[in-house]
């Protein structure tokens, strides 16, 4: 698909999907702190450290997430994971 069909795609998207596929920049710090806590507590997956911070008020709260505010999904955890990945590797 040529550039300007894909650019057509994304204009005929809702703002609300476009917002869905990228982590509010507000939102990086906490999935950053989050993934911290996830090699900290040797969590092996992204679905694991969603299970626990759904269970651990205490970690949410530390991790910077809302009391009340449903977490991130999987999917959301691992574009993150994948951009911060990216953003280090640039940086070597």
């Amino acid at each position: 698909m040529a550039i300007a069909g894909k650019i057509k795609v994304l204009k005929s998207q809702s703002t609300h999907d476009l917002r869905r596929l990228l982590a509010p920049a507000h939102d990086r710090g906490m999935l950053a702190s989050a993934f911290v806590a996830k090699t900290v507590l040797s969590i092996s997956t992204s679905a694991g450290l969603i299970e626990r911070l759904a269970m651990d008020r205490a970690l949410k709260r530390i991790c910077g997430f809302s009391r009340w505010r449903r977490l991130s999904s999987e999917a959301t955890f691992s574009r993150a994971y994948a951009e911060f990945a990216g953003a280090r590797n640039r940086s070597l």
